[in-house]
């Protein structure tokens, strides 16, 4: 608890050695990687909320065990983004029990392969789940009964603002369509680098503007 309050206000690594039980720690605010080492957080019953709400430019990292919803009359998620950035990665589990294992309301996401979301997660209103993706990665079906992605591999839409299934992210090469949408797995490219003297998009393809040659220079 206490290394965890000091990388809130200062930054730093922190790796645990046993159980957390809220509310030891219920909010990150800063910039920290968590190695829960394989152990496991679980969720106080009170008002259900394990937050994320990290400022301006700051980055959390989860990292190798599980954190856990609270159940019964408090049902609840496993954690709640509001702002700043978060990365799940390495063999972290979030289980939300009855709801979306993250919502996020603000921020961003990165859900890099490996990484487990029991009951699945919803996204902030006006967006996608497939916004959350690492690149070349998509989500697929879960079975806990085995600890691994269920065979034979079954790729779960990504262009979808929530969704409840069990879920693993798993490596994936994209096949775009014309209108850089994944056919497979429904992830809908960001557009994110245009060449700029094609026009096309490097991820997918897609040319979003007609590039001219003036002069020497492309307009």
């Amino acid at each position: 608890r206490d290394a965890i309050s000091a990388a809130n206000a200062g930054g730093g690594g922190v790796t645990v050695f046993e159980n957390l039980f809220f509310p030891q720690i219920d909010r990150i605010t800063g910039s920290m990687t968590i190695d829960l080492n394989g152990f496991t957080w679980y969720t106080r019953k009170s008002d259900c909320l394990f937050t994320v709400a990290g400022r301006d430019g700051t980055q959390a990292i989860i990292t190798n065990g599980t954190v856990y919803g609270a159940g019964g009359a408090y049902a609840c998620g496993a954690i709640y983004l509001q702002s700043g950035s978060l990365v799940i990665e390495g063999t972290a589990v979030l289980d939300g029990y009855t709801n979306p294992a993250i919502t996020v309301t603000g921020g961003s996401l990165t859900l890099k392969a490996g990484a487990v979301l029991l009951h699945g997660l919803k996204a902030q209103s006006g967006h996608t789940i497939g916004e959350y993706l690492a690149p070349g990665t998509a989500y697929a079906a879960y079975d806990k009964a085995t600890g691994k992605a269920a065979e034979p591999l079954t790729l779960v839409q990504a262009d979808v603002e929530e969704t409840q299934q069990d879920l693993v992210i798993v490596a994936h090469t994209h096949r775009f369509d014309a209108n850089g949408k994944c056919q497979d797995c429904g992830y809908v490219c960001s557009h994110a680098n245009v060449n700029q003297t094609t026009g096309a998009c490097e991820t997918c393809g897609k040319v979003l503007y007609d590039a001219r040659l003036t002069m020497g220079n492309t307009s």
